[in-house]
């Protein structure tokens, strides 16, 4: 197994898209993973993004085949990348959210 890799955070809208290379393949994995990074998450990449009701939704991303021209409409663009290789497939492993009361779920 090799470590989990953090390409980039993108933010928007009080959404949070993290992009990752090796991602654990159990849901214990992924969630063990969470766990043990969300301080370095936040110092590091600001993520997850609180929305203004303090709120947030986190999800992460296979980075696959890396950054891509916007040619199929299922692939996942970044505006503020200013380059024609700026989206990437949608391969979502993972989603955290809260609620209003702070509770934290996974799915």
């Amino acid at each position: 197994m090799r470590p989990v890799e953090i390409i980039a955070a993108h933010h928007k809208n009080g959404f949070t898209d993290i992009l990752v290379k090796n991602f654990p393949f159990t849901d214990r994995g992924k969630i063990n993973w969470w766990l043990e990074n969300r301080a370095m998450l936040k110092e590091k990449y600001n993520a997850p993004y609180l929305d203004e009701d303090g709120t947030f939704w986190a999800t992460i991303f296979l980075f696959g085949e890396g950054y891509q021209k916007d040619i199929i409409d299922e692939r996942l663009c970044f505006d503020e990348i200013k380059s024609e290789l700026r989206c990437i497939d949608k391969n979502a492993v993972m989603t955290v959210f809260s609620n209003r009361d702070k509770q934290v779920f996974s799915v």
